[in-house]
């Protein structure tokens, strides 16, 4: 049985987690749906890479946010290319797994198969008081660019979290609650994303909801060891993101715009008012600027890298 579908325990295991985590409900039954989505897009489209900030959350346990949009990509492991019929097929198995569900896909009339960058928007078909999160996922496909390196991880829901913990294995077992493996993108790729957006962002002057990337790598800046190590691959992306017409600062020098980031407190009022309702535990904007100051220091991504 399919928990959701046994509304009584569901909304049982929905006020007990969030308890226990001490999170929102609508937090609990949004990454309930997110993790029920990935597993059948599991089934569907194996190779599928997962990407971005829940990746960060609920691959790596790298941060204390909730992360509530899926991020996409495809792992070409025959010959290392994607090619149009792939883009095809991952957007179809992708659609697929809306219908599976039966979800609701709120923009269907935008799809188009043939697309490098496609957006889902995926109504579940839980009705909840959200408060929190959009009552809705967002997932985006993108094969502008490759993504690399890549692990497989395990991932699970946070109710299945709650009943681990709680030692009612029998539970999870009767609704089908297990972990299962994906391909991850490598959290030092991550990291390096991040940055760049926060400066392409930045160079679009739109910082609605995208303050959330300052918070991820302040949390996980030390997890990657000897920075220096991530200049090949730093240079990589940089190639990597040219192919993709909203990375505007593929070419540039991040040091001097990460300057202008913070001498002009450009994601202050996004960061207070979006970024700290996501976080479980607070971390003050000028702590996740002095990541910013570190990352400045170290010369990582000055244009002579």
């Amino acid at each position: 049985m399919i928990l959701h579908k046994d509304e009584v325990n569901f909304r049982e295991s929905v006020l007990r987690t969030s308890a226990y985590f001490k999170i929102a409900p609508d937090i609990v039954v949004k990454d309930y749906f997110v993790t029920l989505f990935l597993k059948t897009l599991k089934t569907n489209l194996p190779n599928f890479i997962f990407k971005g900030g829940t990746s960060l959350s609920k691959c790596y346990k790298a941060i204390n946010r909730f992360s509530e949009d899926i991020d996409l990509s495809y792992y070409p492991i025959n010959d290392g290319k994607i090619t149009q019929s792939t883009i095809k097929e991952t957007n179809r198995k992708i659609r697929q797994t809306i219908e599976d569900l039966g979800f609701e896909y709120l923009n269907a009339t935008d799809f188009k198969s043939g697309r490098k960058f496609q957006r889902f928007l995926v109504q579940y078909t839980y009705q909840e008081n959200h408060v929190v999160v959009r009552d809705h996922i967002v997932v985006e496909n993108t094969l502008l660019s490759l993504a690399f390196p890549v692990q497989e991880l395990e991932i699970n829901c946070l109710m299945a979290d709650y009943l681990l913990v709680q030692q009612f294995p029998e539970i999870i077992k009767t609704y089908h609650l297990e972990p299962f493996p994906v391909y991850a993108q490598d959290i030092g790729r991550t990291f390096i994303d991040k940055v760049f957006a926060v400066c392409d962002y930045y160079i679009e002057n739109n910082p609605t909801e995208h303050s959330r990337h300052l918070y991820d790598l302040s949390m996980i800046i030390d997890r990657l060891g000897n920075l220096e190590s991530l200049i090949p691959l730093i240079a990589e992306v940089r190639i990597e993101r040219h192919n993709n017409p909203s990375c505007h600062s593929a070419n540039q020098n991040l040091n001097g715009i990460l300057t202008e980031i913070i001498a002009e407190n450009f994601y202050q009022k996004d960061y207070q008012k979006i970024t700290l309702q996501l976080l479980y535990d607070p971390v003050a904007y000028d702590d996740v600027i002095q990541t910013l100051r570190r990352i400045i220091e170290s010369r990582l991504f000055a244009i002579d890298c």
